[in-house]
């Protein structure tokens, strides 16, 4: 789908364990892409981060703002997802990306 200047594909994920639906948005071609930046936003964001991204290609993981009962919507869950062999980790190497570089720097939780 058109979204910005790219284009831009949505995947899902299922992980039937845990009962919990994974969404991202991958920016721009990343097929056997090397150090692709992936980036948590809020869900209900997804489609709007992903017009403002600057960066192309690019991996966005939606997350729930409201965690569940495996806390699901912390960056904590998403990286171990992306280190172990999780659901998330499935879904980006479906779309073929070789390696990825995470930021998990978020400003809203620095604010004093």
């Amino acid at each position: 789908m058109p979204l910005g200047t790219c284009t831009a594909r949505l995947i899902a994920a299922r992980d039937e364990d845990d009962d919990v639906d994974y969404l991202a948005l991958v920016v721009g071609d990343v097929a056997d892409g090397r150090d692709v930046a992936v980036r948590v936003v809020d869900e209900e964001m997804l489609l709007i981060e992903g017009g403002r991204s600057s960066a192309s290609p690019e991996i966005l993981i939606g997350l729930t703002a409201t965690p569940n009962i495996c806390d699901c919507s912390s960056a904590r869950h998403v990286e171990s997802q992306l280190c172990v062999d999780g659901p998330i980790r499935t879904m980006i190497a479906s779309v073929g990306v070789r390696s990825v570089v995470v930021d998990w720097y978020h400003p809203k939780s620095t604010a004093a």
